[in-house]
């Protein structure tokens, strides 16, 4: 196996994220990857709550088998290690493929963290199970190699649920039959033979999307001593009450402390902004039946204390209390986030500032490409190279090779024969009745479609010739850029070519990693 590096960010906010620049660092409290900044971090108070914490997460990681390096890490976090954070929503058995790069670049950083600096961080994994975007997480995509395109799997895709995602019963036969689709397109491999069994029997064993999300990042990455949190857990939400109702009664500061600050952001940063939302409150209620947004116009805060009080696991958060929460459930180290990410949490600085609460170091997230040596070397020997702009030299590399099939001498020929048509209908024209011209009009453009049709069924023919070329060619591009995007952010994880337990043996980096195998 083999890793390339290639620069392919074209995002000027990012890029000076990336360099750490000050006039982008000032929204992230100047921290950043270096030894102040860890030991600055290192060295802030603990939660209080920090073993109450681990114990939970303890007891559910329970039920799928605690690796001896899991208990390692959970003895640590009660011992006030802090933690190195990533999270995302519970994709369809665990997809898109960014999912485990996040993991991937957790354990990248644990590991330069304890190495570089000489501190001994944990990795955990946070499961936005309180997210009640079905459509999002329902469905995953895969390469169709019989067709020869990219292809789209959903469970059940006209189903509504209007719950957090954490609370809804998948259909177990419905999600077997799922899985057996994506198998069919992507193979059963070495690589993958030994997790297909295992999914299945996972699917039959467990109950909630997110549990099985659960079960199946816990299988891949137990040995390495991942923890995993389920956000909508009811104990988690217990922990959580007293900051749900900071949360409640400060929402108008909150809320102000927002907007003014994602402005200055956008200003400063000459970005759109990536927060959208009407909401002046940031929480969501009845999680268990019809997630509701929570607005002051709509709700209020006497009755949401009630309700958070009778029953914390109703509520939850938006994407602008959500990183708060996180910080003030965890004793965070680094926070590992996609571009977006990013983004959200410099659009937000102002919220810490209000609450007097300090950020993580946030760290963007490592990115990922598999493909083959042969595939390396079919783009070497076409002059082609992976980059941004690989889908407009294809089209370029196929219009090249059609030309080259297409013999000029014949398209001379049907055009000259077509000016001749032309010319020898002048004569009748002039000379016919009016009443006959349509006649004669008619009669001329048949011929002349004729000859169209024959110059189209030339071309198909000399392009059917070299059909295999400009197909394996089309298929590069779906392989490496699905849907004109990165493969990490559309097909399933069973489309890389690698052991995807397995973390890549790399040091962080914020270049995409191009992982060659054979």
């Amino acid at each position: 196996m083999n890793y390339d590096c290639l620069q392919l960010n074209t995002d000027p906010m990012l890029q000076s994220f990336i360099n750490r620049e000050a006039s982008t660092q000032k929204f992230y409290q100047n921290l950043e990857f270096n030894q102040s900044s860890i030991d600055e971090v290192a060295n802030r108070p603990a939660h209080d709550h920090t073993e109450a914490l681990a114990n939970i997460i303890e007891e559910e990681m329970a039920p799928f088998g605690i690796s001896k390096k899991q208990q390692e890490n959970l003895n640590k976090l009660k011992n006030n290690h802090r933690v190195i954070i990533g999270g995302q929503q519970a994709g369809l058995l665990v997809s898109p493929q960014y999912i485990l790069h996040k993991v991937y670049t957790t354990f990248i950083l644990q590991k330069e963290v304890k190495e570089k600096y000489n501190y001994d961080a944990v990795p955990v994994f946070w499961i936005a199970g309180e997210d009640h975007d079905f459509e999002e997480v329902n469905h995953t995509y895969v390469y169709d190699k019989q067709h020869k395109r990219v292809k789209k799997v959903a469970y059940k895709p006209n189903l509504n649920v209007p719950m957090s995602v954490g609370f809804y019963e998948y259909d177990k036969k419905a999600m077997r039959n799922t899985f057996t689709e994506i198998i069919k397109m992507t193979g059963d491999s070495k690589i993958h033979k030994s997790l297909i069994n295992d999914i299945y029997d996972m699917i039959d064993d467990n109950t909630y999307w997110t549990e099985l999300f659960h079960a199946i990042v816990h299988a891949l990455f137990k040995d390495e001593g991942l923890l995993i949190v389920n956000s909508h857990s009811k104990a988690i939400r217990a922990l959580e009450q007293p900051f749900f109702e900071r949360l409640i009664n400060e929402s108008e500061q909150i809320d102000q402390a927002f907007r003014t600050g994602q402005d200055d952001f956008n200003k400063e940063t000459n970005t759109n902004p990536t927060i959208e939302t009407d909401t002046d409150m940031h929480l969501f209620i009845n999680a268990t039946t019809n997630r509701e947004l929570v607005s002051s116009t709509t709700h209020d805060n006497q009755e949401l204390l009630k309700l958070l009080k009778d029953s914390p696991h109703e509520f939850s958060n938006n994407v602008v209390t959500r990183p708060i929460m996180q910080e003030m459930l965890f004793n965070t180290l680094m926070f590992v986030g996609g571009g977006a990410e990013v983004k959200y949490w410099g659009e937000i600085y102002k919220v810490f500032e209000y609450l007097d609460m300090p950020m993580p170091i946030i760290m963007k997230r490592m990115e990922f490409m598999y493909t083959t040596e042969s595939t390396t070397r079919y783009l070497q020997d076409n002059d082609l190279t992976i980059g941004n702009d690989l889908k407009q030299r294809v089209a370029s590399k196929k219009q090249a090779i059609i030309k080259k099939e297409i013999d000029n001498n014949v398209i001379k020929a049907i055009e000259d024969i077509r000016e001749g048509i032309t010319s020898l209908y002048v004569p009748l024209h002039k000379s016919i009745d009016k009443e006959k011209e349509s006649l004669v009009k008619s009669n001329e453009e048949n011929q002349l479609k004729q000859l169209d049709y024959l110059e189209r069924r030339y071309k198909l023919e000399q392009k059917r010739k070299v059909r295999k070329e400009l197909n394996k060619l089309d298929s590069i591009c779906d392989l490496l850029f699905p849907l004109s995007t990165l493969q990490e952010r559309k097909y399933h994880m069973f489309e890389m070519t690698n052991k995807m337990w397995e973390i890549p043996p790399l040091s962080y980096t914020t270049d995409l990693v191009l992982i060659k195998t054979l």
